[in-house]
């Protein structure tokens, strides 16, 4: 039974202030008890002091006891006084009645809302976990999958799509102070995303590419930022139920979020674009139930916590991109990549990822392979720095 009709129903047809006991609203409860009690035993005495009063007037007269001889000795012996102090008296303790009613199931209700609220967020962690356990997890078989690089040279997509004549939005922050966002693409790569781009625009969408190649140097500070630590570190306190994490537990929520090495980091394949997308009409942003970069439970492409309006345009993103060749990266909504090792792992279709991580030279505009893909983009020591900055901040509130 919910609170709040236990509430109502043990202060309504049991006795006023019960209810606020059993809810451990004690204080309460007892005044409510207590004051009714005081009027009901008052407004007892006195109507039993009438009683009697009314029976030695009638024995007193000689009378028979009638009610027409009750009647007519309450008339008499009755004053207004004693009138008022009853009908007050029944007065308040109906008022107490009522009052007791409504304040339990008000304090039930304070308890159903915050247990619903505690179980949806309990519903959310767990979501959040298993949701990370198993981007962890792919991450690993990511670490294990094949590529044969193709070496096709990286494309500038603000040049195709100036010769396309295709409307897109490019971001204008900066990945990191002091290092532009790079928009390339490898070109076997630039027919699809001008085909998804201009589906978008027939049908009255925009494209905005938040971010496509990074260098290996874009690729490390951004592992390094200290709000993406701040944001992780939290989210995996929470999961700890408020309790300081284990090193590794925060190295293993980062490592799903923002790649680690060259070898799980798709951007530096010139292979991979994060995506928002705009109302052609309004410029505002399509609702996918989050903005770009959020970090919680919201960021999986498939979170039960938001709404069927945003989930129809997350799917109809995802279906409208992967007829274009552009997977989507299951852990992050944003993200999309096409020819490499996500890609093909998530297609099984048992290639080789075509695309691994490369160096750009910007000078010629050629690229080298990245050696030893799989070597960390950072130090533990480094690391082990930014999260005791972000955990401090915790502390500190």
């Amino acid at each position: 039974m919910k609170y709040s009709l236990k509430g109502a129903f043990f202060s309504g047809l049991v006795f006023p202030g019960l209810g606020q006991i059993i809810l451990k609203h004690y204080k309460r409860g007892s005044v409510l008890i207590v004051i009714v009690s005081v009027s009901m035993l008052v407004f007892v005495i006195k109507a039993v002091q009438q009683a009697l009063a009314i029976l030695e007037k009638i024995q007193s007269e000689g009378g028979v006891l009638t009610m027409s001889a009750i009647t007519d000795a309450a008339t008499r012996v009755t004053t207004a006084s004693d009138s008022m102090i009853l009908k007050f008296l029944l007065l308040l303790i109906l008022l107490l009645w009522i009052i007791g009613i409504v304040d339990a199931y008000r304090i039930g209700r304070k308890k159903d809302i915050e247990n619903r609220l505690a179980s949806q967020a309990s519903q959310r962690c767990e979501c959040w976990k298993q949701q990370m356990d198993e981007g962890f997890g792919f991450m690993e078989s990511i670490l294990k999958y094949p590529v044969e690089e193709c070496f096709e040279e990286l494309t500038s997509l603000r040049n195709a799509v100036d010769e396309a004549k295709i409307e897109v939005v490019f971001s204008g922050t900066q990945i990191v102070p002091g290092l532009d966002r790079q928009f390339y693409l490898r070109a076997g790569l630039i027919p699809c995303f001008l085909a998804a781009a201009r589906e978008m625009n027939d049908r009255g969408m925009i494209l905005k590419v938040e971010d496509g190649y990074r260098s290996r140097a874009m690729q490390k500070e951004l592992a390094l930022k200290q709000t993406i630590f701040d944001t992780v570190v939290s989210r995996v306190v929470w999961e700890h139920n408020g309790q300081a994490p284990p090193f590794s537990s925060i190295r293993k929520r980062l490592g799903v979020l923002i790649a680690w090495c060259p070898k799980v980091g798709t951007h530096m394949s010139g292979s991979a674009i994060d995506i928002s997308v705009l109302n052609h009409d309004t410029g505002e942003e399509v609702d996918r139930g989050a903005p770009y970069l959020e970090l919680s439970e919201l960021t999986p492409m498939s979170s039960p916590f938001i709404d069927q309006r945003c989930r129809s345009n997350r799917d109809m993103i995802t279906s409208l991109m992967r007829r274009h060749g552009f997977i989507a990266y299951p852990y992050e909504f944003w993200h999309y990549s096409s020819g490499d090792a996500f890609a093909e792992l998530l297609l099984s279709s048992g290639k080789p990822g075509r695309y691994g991580p490369v160096h750009r030279d910007t000078a010629t505009n050629t690229i080298t392979v990245i050696e030893n893909p799989s070597e960390p983009l950072n130090t533990d020591n480094e690391i082990a720095e930014r999260i005791e900055q972000a955990l401090k901040q915790l502390q500190e509130g």
